[in-house]
């Protein structure tokens, strides 16, 4: 993908979801690695995310100035509400966007405002409780932490550790719930018989600790507390991870069952998965002799399980399919004398193609159809493969499914069965066996071809062979497939493909060295295409518009610094719906000798949220949301992009002192991380630690805005995990 041109399309559940998947394989991967020039597409925020939405969709009537039947409010129409009919003290009483409900974020509650980890030197506690009013350039961060120390133990014993050198093995995951934080610190294993002792720190608070499990030394998850309060340095705590033996026998639709003889040990197990940490655990039964019962045994953490069974040789067992045996299993004492029993059901049938057996060319290949029965509650799936060659033996159906409700999918390859995995059977019940089941395939063809505005698109000399997709999502079933398009310079992309009956969701998307004149984004040429017939004269044609213009910061060119990359602002225009989210990342031209930032690319027509963000230092990566809404149905020029930005500049304290750190061992020795509140992104700055040993001090810039404050440290005493340092510091 070209770095003038970068876009990404993301699917909601539950109609499209899978469809970013296959757009995706069309990209290239984006990295994680702290380069001066970061991929403009992950650095900016997500102008998608739904997540506050409302469950209830809001009434027609909604944002007609009118109080319509089901509304409670709309627009400045509250029916006589204020903040202080509902028991505030004062304030602005707005309406929801739903007409639903009311939005009380303006109303004044008359309590005393609170900044629970109060604020910088300078700043004060607003009504809305952020820290205002101090010098972002004169910014004092002080870290509040206490240090916690303690020894871990299992059942009451150290625990063994079967390596000459000691290992951070068990991790301690501290989580205060009330602020969404996690901190984990980790606990020295040793084979001395020495404790495993831990030390970290953690900022005043209310957590729950949970042991997690580590290798060769605590093999359990378990919740040491629920409740521990720090307020000042803990030493002395003692984590004790308590475990009961468990023993039992496995039986099948009640009966012992019967093996062949190659059972053996560790032929299956019996899965445990913790109801609170959504662990598993895993204890083999060995597959003993016809007659003779199907046993396990091992050690389980207390809690509470939901119990599993799969088989890896078992011939009575469905093979490699977990199913779920008992729920809600009580583990607070030795459990040896467990019995469960698994149910199973078999199910026979036919498989057909448009009410006949399928035909193929048995020349080509092996296995080319199969049948997919998959119970979406209980997440089970069973596969049947049927062969298309000189050894098929018909498409009769046998499976052997635990007891459950399921969908019956078919899938396939060239001109048997469509790959793309259609749902037949919506719903089947299998509560007993069942011996005459159809499964019948109606299959259409579709073909056409793809156009970029009314003609061709243009090929670049020397392109592929394939140099464009075809996504197809079903709407009713939800699976998604990928038709590579040829490369044809001069005519239109050409198309055909087998289909299930359904209804589809086309996408077109190309790849940008292949393709000079389309942009390399998905493009949804059809939202909902019902497949009921064959269709062979489709025409998908791929609508672009231009745009250009400038990037301006505080009204100004941008200032480029002399190692800058040609391309080191990027004007994003997102564009979020029901369903997905579009997104150009347009490059701007940076130079450093004091000329204009000019941005230019195409579209598709649509109305947009724009966003710009920099590197090498040219603003800051994270995006600043610059207009809200803005249409494109016709070539635009001249846009102007002016995006505000604010210095920041200040010292790192540590429980009001300077951290240590040594002297010259690492030129940054902590990180400041500014994530935005207004959807502007995470900015991090650097703390310098200077050669002498001075103070820790950190500068840079964000967008004028909230931020939530974390430090992290590095080469100090600063803890090397994110910590909150102020809640909401607010940046004019």
């Amino acid at each position: 993908m070209n770095a003038s041109l970068r876009s990404a399309l993301r699917l909601a559940p539950p109609r499209l979801a899978a469809l970013i998947a296959l757009l995706a394989s069309f990209s290239i991967a984006c990295s994680d690695d702290p380069e001066p020039s970061p991929d403009p597409d992950t650095a900016l925020p997500d102008a998608g995310d739904t997540s506050d939405a409302p469950d209830v969709e809001p009434p027609e009537t909604c944002g007609n100035g009118q109080l319509d039947d089901g509304e409670l409010c709309d627009g400045a129409l509250l029916n006589d509400a204020t903040c202080q009919s509902l028991g505030f003290e004062g304030g602005t009483l707005t309406c929801a966007s739903s007409c639903l409900s009311y939005d009380e974020s303006g109303c004044d509650s008359g309590e005393p405002p609170t900044c629970e980890r109060g604020c910088p030197q300078g700043y004060t506690c607003n009504a809305q409780g952020e820290c205002a009013g101090g010098d972002p350039t004169d910014l004092t961060l002080d870290l509040i932490t206490h240090t916690v120390s303690g020894e871990v133990r299992l059942d009451g014993e150290v625990p063994e550790f079967p390596h000459d050198e000691d290992d951070d093995c068990v991790t301690l995951e501290f989580v205060d719930e009330a602020h969404n934080v996690t901190i984990s610190i980790y606990a020295t294993c040793n084979n001395r018989g020495e404790p495993f002792t831990f030390e970290g720190q953690v900022y005043p608070g209310t957590y729950t600790v949970t042991v997690r499990a580590g290798f060769d030394a605590i093999p359990y998850s378990y919740r040491v507390s629920d409740a521990l309060s720090i307020d000042a340095d803990t030493e002395d705590l003692l984590f004790d991870v308590i475990s009961h033996p468990i023993a039992g026998e496995l039986r099948h639709n009640g009966q012992v069952p019967h093996d062949s003889p190659g059972g053996g040990p560790n032929c299956g197990a019996m899965i445990f998965v913790d109801q609170q940490l959504h662990q598993r655990y895993t204890l083999p039964f060995t597959c003993n002799p016809e007659g003779q019962p199907f046993t396990f045994e091992g050690r389980l953490p207390e809690g509470r399980f939901d119990v599993y069974v799969t088989s890896y040789q078992s011939e009575t067992l469905p093979l490699s399919v977990e199913g779920l045996v008992e729920r809600d299993l009580q583990v607070n004492a030795p459990r040896t004398d467990l019995l469960f029993d698994i149910a199973t059901h078999l199910v026979r049938g036919e498989l057909l193609r448009n009410g006949e057996p399928p035909t193929f060319d048995d020349t080509v290949f092996t296995r080319c159809v199969n049948v997919h029965f998959v119970e979406p509650t209980l997440g089970y799936e069973f596969t049947q493969e049927f062969r298309c060659d000189a050894f098929n033996e018909g498409f009769d159906i046998e499976m052997l499914l635990y007891p459950g409700t399921y969908d019956v999918y078919v899938s396939g390859v060239g001109d048997v069965m469509p790959q793309l995995r259609g749902r037949i059977i919506e719903g089947l019940e299998v509560n007993a066996d069942i011996n005459d089941l159809t499964v019948d395939a109606t299959v259409h063809t579709i073909a056409g071809r793809v156009l970029k505005n009314g003609a061709a698109p243009t090929i670049a000399p020397g392109g592929a062979a394939f140099c464009a997709m075809l996504s197809i999502t079903d709407l009713e079933g939800g699976a998604s497939h990928g038709i590579d398009l040829p490369c044809t310079d001069d005519a239109p992309f050409i198309f055909e493909r087998l289909m299930f009956e359904s209804t589809y969701a086309l996408a077109i998307t190309t790849h940008a060295d292949f393709v000079t004149d389309v942009p390399d984004a998905p493009f949804l040429a059809h939202e909902a295409l019902v497949v009921d017939r064959d269709l062979t004269d489709l025409e998908l044609d791929v609508q672009t518009v231009s745009v250009s213009g400038e990037i301006l910061e505080n009204g100004d060119i941008p200032e480029i610094p002399g190692n800058a990359a040609p391309e080191c602002l990027y004007a994003h225009f997102v564009k979020p719906q029901q369903d997905y989210e579009l997104q150009f990342s347009l490059a701007a031209t940076c130079d450093p000798e004091g000329g204009p930032a000019i941005f230019e690319g195409e579209v598709f027509p649509g109305t947009y949220k724009v966003y710009v963000s920099g590197s090498y230092g040219v603003l800051p990566p994270s995006g600043y949301l610059v207009l809200d809404e803005l249409t494109i149905d016709t070539d635009v020029s001249d846009l102007e992009l002016d995006v505000p930005t604010r210095p920041l500049a200040g010292q790192i304290l540590h429980n009001g002192e300077q951290p240590s750190y040594e002297p010259g061992t690492f030129p940054q020795c902590a990180s400041v991380s500014f994530i935005s509140l207004n959807d502007h992104g995470s900015v991090h700055i650097g703390g310098t630690c200077p050669t002498d040993g001075g103070a820790v001090r950190f500068d840079g810039e964000v967008f004028p805005g909230t931020y939530r404050v974390e430090l992290i440290g590095r080469w100090s005493d600063l803890p090397f995990y994110p910590l909150r340092v102020v809640d909401v510091l607010r940046v004019d």
